[in-house]
């Protein structure tokens, strides 16, 4: 039997490591690429998001495989990620595939944990003290790559060079991949660590707060990696909960009650997001999401109200298959040089 999903971050490995410590093989697509996108877009209509065009190319990656379940995100209100999934499955048919359909809810931390839980349990028949051991050894994966990221969001302004930043990345992030035992986690920990102390972060730098769509947040192709892009010009970068950064909050705001509307969970947590920024006094937002998502262009609305009640400075990008790469760079780079300014008058 063999088993796929779709990448959501880098769940995807955790779900790898759990199901072939329990002795099913799970085929993964590759991360995210140009591939995935061509694939996706030749498949779904144009006015569907970016973000559901790649996750359908992830699935098409490995099509040829012909893995027989299928494991689907799903628990949005307002997005198309749930419904979506019926037409990938329609998508899928098209190419004589017809998987059996198992689906994660990423709403919440408790409802994946049980939906991972379930699925485990429903396709491979195992003990719950396997499956117990089985989702620590996968989730355990899924931390020691936050952490990874965690650490090079605040040392790539120390490193500099991209090209060395993430050579010494994409090593430790192989590692990772392929390690299949605690004892591999904390040997890749130590080194990690290493790399820490070799490059101590300088946090006079300026400090950024991403925000927006989840699955974008997650998805680094999806925004075209901005957040290494702001790291290499001297930005310390925060997608939310990193312990690294050393910022406490100076301020009680509560911006919820000065939005108008509050649409569905992702929402919510993208608004929690940039109370978390505002109270911690964060330099900048970066708020990111797909061309015509409904739920972010409702929030995205409320920007430049947020934005003069709390003072801080928030760029809005929104990303499609057309996107340029050269206009982003832009549009970061004087983003940046605005916030910079804005600090020296401050400090005067």
């Amino acid at each position: 039997m063999k088993i796929t999903t779709g990448n959501l971050g880098l769940a995807s490995y955790a779900f790898q490591t759990s199901f072939e410590y329990l002795g099913y093989e799970m085929i993964l697509p590759t991360l995210t690429n140009s591939l995935s996108q061509k694939l996706g877009e030749e498949n779904l209509r144009a006015e569907l998001c970016h973000p559901l065009k790649l996750l359908l190319g992830n699935f098409l990656t490995v099509k040829d495989e012909k893995p027989d379940i299928v494991i689907f995100y799903n628990g949005c209100d307002l997005c198309n990620l749930t419904p979506i999934n019926n037409i990938y499955l329609e998508v899928f048919e098209k190419y004589s595939w017809y998987p059996e359909a198992y689906y994660m809810n990423i709403t919440k931390k408790r409802y994946f944990l049980r939906d991972y839980y379930n699925n485990l349990r429903k396709i491979t028949g195992a003990s719950s003290t396997k499956i117990i051991k089985a989702i620590w050894l996968g989730f355990s994966k899924l931390l020691l790559f936050q952490y990874l990221d965690d650490v090079f969001c605040v040392i790539r302004p120390v490193i500099k060079d991209y090209n060395v930043g993430e050579s010494i990345y994409s090593k430790l992030f192989q590692e990772i991949t392929e390690a299949k035992s605690f004892s591999e986690y904390q040997k890749i920990k130590k080194d990690i660590n290493e790399i820490f102390q070799s490059y101590p972060p300088d946090y006079n730098c300026l400090h950024f707060g991403l925000t927006g769509d989840p699955f974008s947040l997650r998805e680094p192709y999806s925004h075209q990696f901005t957040d290494r892009k702001l790291g290499y010009m001297g930005i310390i970068v925060d997608k939310f909960g990193n312990n690294l950064i050393k910022k406490e909050n100076i301020s009680n705001v509560e911006i919820k009650y000065f939005i108008r509307n509050n649409y569905g969970v992702f929402t919510s947590n993208a608004i929690a997001r940039i109370n978390n920024y505002v109270n911690k006094a964060y330099d900048g937002i970066i708020f990111i999401s797909p061309f015509g998502c409904t739920p972010n262009d409702a929030l995205r609305s409320q920007l430049n109200l947020i934005q003069e009640k709390t003072g801080i400075p928030i760029l809005s990008l929104i990303f499609d298959s057309h996107t340029s790469s050269t206009g982003l760079q832009s549009r970061l780079e004087a983003f940046v040089d605005m916030v910079h300014r804005k600090r020296n008058i401050l400090s005067k």
